[in-house]
C-alpha cells in the first residue's frame, strides 16, 4: 500500500427507523393533584390558630404580663422599705420630743411643767436655812438635771463651822436613798436615748434598703428611674438620722452622767460627813488612843471622798470627749454650760478634802506627840493656828462654790430651749416625712402605670 495514497471513504451510517405498530394507538396522559378531604384541611387551619394563638399568648405573657408583674412586684417591695421607714423616723421623732420635754421640766409628751425642787439629793434638807450671806434672794429658778443635782450642795453650807455643819444627819443624807423627780427623769431619758439610738440604726438600714432596691428597680424606664432618683429625699433623711444619732448620742451620756454625778454626790456627802464627825470626835475625846482611831478613820473616809472627786472629774471628761466626737448642731453653749457645773463640783470636793485632810493630818501629829509627852504652848497654838486656817479656807471655798453656782443655776433650762430651738430636728423631721410622702406618690404613680388590667391593686 503506497503511504501517499488517501484513507478509503465510507458512506455515513443512518440510526434505524422506528415503524410505528398500528396495533397500539398514541395516548397523553394528564396529572392531576390528590385532593384533600375537609376534615384534614380543618386539621390543619385548626393547628395554625392553635400556634398562633399559643405564639401570641406567649408574648403576651413574657413581654407585657411579666415584666409589669415584675415591676409592681419590685416597686410594692421598695414601698414597702420606704413605709418602714417612715415608721422609723416618727417613732425617732416622737423619742426625741420626749427628751426635749424632759430636759426642758416637761412630762412626757404634755407640756405641763414639773414642779423642780432643786432637791435631787435629799428630799429632807428643803426644810434648811440657806445662807442668805452667800446665797441672796431664796427665789430659785426652774433647774435643770444637772443642776438640780448640785443645787442641794448649796444648801448643805448653813454653817460656819466646817466640822459642825457636816454632823447633820439630814444634810449628809447618809441615811436618806430616795431618789428624786430629776434622777427619775434622768432615768427616762436614758431610757428614751437608748431607743432612739437603735431606732437610728434601724432608720439607716431602712434608708439603704430603699436606695439600694430603687438602684435594682428592673422594668422601669429610665426615665421613671430618673424621676426617683431625683426626689431629694435621700439627703434629708441621711442628714435627719446623722443629727438625731448625735443627739440621742449626747443625751444618753448626759443622762449617765446626771445619775452617776447624784450617786457620787450622795456617797461624798456621806464621806465628809462620816470624816467630819470622827474629827470632832477626835477633838472632843480625853483618851488620846481613840482620838487617834477616829483621825484613822476620818482620814480614810477622806481619801474615799477624794477618790469620789476624780471620779465626777472623769465623769466630766466622758461627757466633753462625747461633745468633741459627735457634738450635735448648737449645742456648744448648753454643752459648755454643763462640763461648767461638773468642773465647778469637782473643785469643790477637790478643795475641801484637801483641807479636811491637812487639817486631819496636824491632828494626827499633834495626838502621836501628846501620846509621848505633854503639847507645848507652841504645838497648841499650831494646833489651834491649823484649826482656824481650816475654817476659813473652808468659809471660802464654801462663798466662792456657792457664788459660782448661784451664776450657773437656772441657765440650763434656757440654753437647753435654746438648743433645742436652734438645733430644728423637731422641724426637720416634717421636712423628711414630706419627701418621703413626696417619693412614696411617684412609687404609687409608677406602680399604677404598669398596672395589669383587671389585677387587684396591693400595696
Amino acid at each position: 500500500m503506497d503511504p501517499q495514497a488517501p484513507p478509503p471513504q465510507y458512506p455515513p451510517v443512518s440510526p434505524p427507523t422506528q415503524v410505528p405498530n398500528p396495533a397500539s394507538p398514541a395516548i397523553n396522559i394528564v396529572q392531576e393533584p390528590p385532593q384533600k378531604s375537609p376534615k384534614k384541611l380543618f386539621l390543619i387551619i385548626l393547628a395554625g390558630l392553635v400556634i398562633t394563638l399559643v405564639t401570641a399568648s406567649t408574648s403576651v405573657y413574657f413581654f407585657y404580663y411579666l415584666p409589669r408583674k415584675n415591676t409592681t412586684e419590685n416597686i410594692s417591695s421598695v414601698s414597702k422599705s420606704v413605709s418602714d421607714f417612715k415608721t422609723s423616723v416618727s417613732q425617732i421623732n416622737s423619742l426625741l420630743q420626749d427628751i426635749s420635754n424632759l430636759s426642758l421640766g416637761k412630762k412626757g409628751s404634755d407640756s405641763t411643767s414639773l414642779q423642780v425642787s432643786g432637791l435631787a439629793i435629799h428630799p429632807q434638807i428643803a426644810s434648811l436655812e440657806q445662807n442668805t450671806k452667800v446665797l441672796g434672794a431664796k427665789t430659785s429658778p426652774q433647774l435643770g438635771p444637772i443642776e438640780t443635782d448640785v443645787s442641794s450642795l448649796k444648801k448643805m453650807i448653813i454653817s460656819e463651822n466646817p466640822f459642825k455643819k457636816h454632823q447633820n444627819s439630814k444634810v449628809a443624807g447618809a441615811t436618806t436613798t430616795s431618789e428624786s423627780e430629776s434622777v427619775i427623769n434622768s432615768r427616762k431619758i436614758k431610757d428614751d436615748s437608748s431607743k432612739a439610738l437603735d431606732t437610728v440604726d434601724s432608720g439607716t438600714k431602712n434608708l439603704k434598703e430603699v436606695t439600694a432596691k430603687t438602684a435594682n428597680l428592673k422594668g422601669v424606664p429610665n426615665k421613671s428611674k430618673a424621676i426617683l432618683e431625683n426626689i431629694t429625699y435621700k439627703e434629708s433623711a441621711n442628714s435627719y438620722l446623722e443629727e438625731a444619732g448625735k443627739i440621742s448620742n449626747y443625751y444618753n451620756t448626759l443622762s449617765s452622767t446626771t445619775i452617776a454625778l447624784d450617786s457620787k454626790i450622795r456617797s461624798y456627802q456621806a464621806l465628809i460627813a462620816e470624816a467630819s464627825a470622827e474629827i470632832g470626835a477626835a477633838l472632843t475625846t480625853k483618851n488620846l488612843y481613840d482620838a487617834k482611831d477616829a483621825v484613822g478613820a476620818a482620814q480614810i473616809s477622806l481619801n474615799k471622798a477624794n477618790q469620789l472627786a476624780q471620779d465626777i472629774k472623769s465623769l466630766g471628761s466622758t461627757l466633753e470627749s462625747t461633745g468633741q466626737t459627735s457634738m450635735p448642731n448648737a449645742a456648744q453653749k448648753y454643752q459648755q454650760h454643763n462640763l461648767k457645773v461638773v468642773s465647778s463640783v469637782t473643785d469643790y470636793f477637790t478643795s475641801e478634802t484637801e483641807i479636811l485632810k491637812k487639817f486631819s493630818t496636824t491632828l494626827d501629829g499633834s495626838i502621836t506627840t501628846a501620846q509621848q509627852r505633854p503639847l507645848s504652848t507652841d504645838e497648841v497654838n499650831t494646833l489651834s493656828q491649823a484649826w482656824n486656817t481650816a475654817i476659813s479656807q473652808e468659809n471660802l471655798a464654801d462663798a466662792n462654790f456657792t457664788t459660782e453656782l448661784t451664776a450657773l443655776l437656772g441657765e440650763e433650762i434656757n440654753l437647753a430651749a435654746s438648743f433645742w430651738q436652734d438645733n430644728g430636728i423637731l422641724r426637720l423631721s416634717t421636712s423628711v416625712n414630706g419627701d418621703i410622702d413626696t417619693y412614696q406618690k411617684a412609687l404609687n404613680d409608677l406602680k399604677t402605670a404598669n398596672k395589669i388590667p383587671f389585677q387587684k391593686t396591693t400595696n
